[in-house]
């Protein structure tokens, strides 16, 4: 577990009693079991790491039922505007979880554009036949 010091200036005082105050809201909002598995921590910054530490979920399932919502999407009765907004909000939640490192080189903008392009072509698939050249 990290630890966070507690600061030693004369900003010290006002430091722990709004430190105190984020603690005890953060220890309000947790079951009684949670609290006395915490009790002893003494910042709020390491209360957070504790918690996080303790509660992060692995991304792996959210990542495959995004992927998945993706796949199977289509237009169906939905407007094109609504289909295209529906695919939009499962693209931009897929990115939270997807780390795009930045280059100078610009090999990154051409995987963005990949991207763009899967993600067009993934829009088209789904629209109804109507919309399809034959």
């Amino acid at each position: 577990m990290e630890t966070t010091s507690i600061p030693l200036t004369k900003a010290k005082e006002p430091w722990l009693e709004c430190n105190d105050m984020v603690v005890t809201w953060l220890q309000n909002a947790m079951s009684l079991e949670i609290k006395n598995s915490v009790v002893y921590v003494e910042t709020a910054h390491a209360l957070w790491l504790e918690l996080e530490q303790r509660f992060a979920q692995n991304n792996g399932p959210r990542i495959y039922e995004l992927k998945q919502s993706i796949h199977s999407l289509t237009q169906g009765d939905d407007s094109v505007s609504l289909y295209f907004s529906k695919l939009k909000v499962l693209f931009d939640e897929l990115l939270n979880f997807e780390f795009i490192p930045s280059c100078t080189c610009g090999a990154m903008k051409l995987v963005l554009e990949n991207q763009q392009r899967d993600w067009m072509m993934k829009f088209l698939m789904g629209l109804n036949d109507s919309f399809r050249q034959h």
